[in-house]
């Protein structure tokens, strides 16, 4: 009775220390498709003459890294209707910080737009003409690091709230749901072997297959192994 009580007591310790990892690697995951399914849309969108009306340095909130990205607004005219938009990108993060840039993003951004009053394309939704970006592109490094957190999260969260409730006696040699974890990490990171390979990276592109690639590979020996146990 006491062992099986401090079982429970375990878990419950395991599932409010683990679950919050788990939810936040979901939500980085999320946050990579968010810019992802918002560059796809964007392609899809008009190109516009915008004229930049303002510049300005955007502060982190938390200002404990001094963190900041380029801001701004930008008006442009649309079936004979002016708006206005301070979406410049659809990135999501902070860089110059005190350790130095990531990246060559904020540079690109900003030879992009150019100054106050200069033109520039920018790209605007037809069925939502307030819905307008400067520049669509994709911030890969931004992606890269909310993609390779967010599964790390979401692997450590899930190894402890549910690969540990397993008893390694009973551990198959073979398992369908890690084939099925492979394949559903592997499809969303396959989308991104085409924007990658457009954009340059190569590399990146071919090591974005390889977990489809492993799943193709378990879905095939596990089908082996179910005609030998026939």
């Amino acid at each position: 009775m006491r062992a099986s009580r401090q079982q429970r007591q375990s878990l419950v310790i395991i599932w409010l220390l683990f679950l919050p990892i788990f939810l936040f690697g979901i939500f980085l995951l999320g946050l990579s498709a968010k810019i992802i399914i918002s560059h796809l849309q964007a392609l899809s969108w008009q190109p516009v003459n915008a004229v930049l009306i303002a510049r300005y340095s955007e502060q982190d909130s938390q200002k404990v890294n001094r963190a900041s990205r380029q801001g701004g607004k930008f008006s442009y005219v649309w079936q004979d209707r002016r708006y206005e938009s301070t979406q410049l990108s659809f990135s999501l993060m902070y860089s110059h910080s005190s350790g130095g840039a990531i990246d060559d993003w904020d540079d690109r951004l900003s030879a992009k737009i150019g100054s106050v009053g200069q033109q520039f394309s920018a790209r605007v939704n037809p069925n939502h003409p307030g819905d307008a970006v400067a520049m669509p592109d994709v911030r890969w490094v931004e992606v890269a690091i909310y993609l390779g957190f967010g599964l790390m999260l979401l692997w450590v969260g899930y190894l402890f709230l549910f690969g540990m409730q397993r008893k390694q006696n009973q551990a198959p040699a073979f398992s369908w749901r890690t084939v099925g974890i492979m394949g559903a990490i592997g499809l969303p990171l396959l989308v991104l072997t085409p924007l990658l390979w457009r954009d340059q990276h190569g590399v990146w592109a071919v090591l974005a297959t390889v977990p489809t690639l492993l799943a193709l590979h378990g879905v095939v020996h596990g089908l082996h192994l179910r005609r030998a146990t026939k």
